[in-house]
């Protein structure tokens, strides 16, 4: 599982970081109050929701799949997608580690 997460990761970060840099760019060449920039701020936000989650989807459905050690490919997750996580899955990467500390 931990490759399989990794690589759908890996990809949103992609898409993320070019949301990122669309904004970036457009803040250092245009007026602050552009609605291009707006709107490129707008979508970011928004890949940041989705991203968020599609994420907490994902370690709802595979809960009983992963492993504690799986778990190390959210930390490639920017950290303002997990902050909007939804509770949810920060319960149930905490139990899944709950489990395997148990079976150690």
């Amino acid at each position: 599982m931990y490759d399989q997460l990794k690589s759908i990761i890996e990809s949103h970060n992609a898409r993320y970081e070019k949301l990122n840099d669309d904004v970036h760019r457009l803040e250092s060449f245009v007026n602050e109050q552009s609605d291009d920039l707006e709107i490129a701020k707008h979508r970011r936000w928004q890949y940041i929701h989705d991203y968020a989650a599609f994420l907490s989807d994902f370690i709802w459905l595979h809960k009983t799949d992963l492993h504690v050690k799986d778990l190390s490919a959210l930390d490639l997750a920017p950290y303002v997608v997990w902050r909007q996580m939804t509770l949810k899955s920060e319960m149930i990467v905490r139990m899944i580690e709950k489990i395997y500390s148990e079976k150690l």
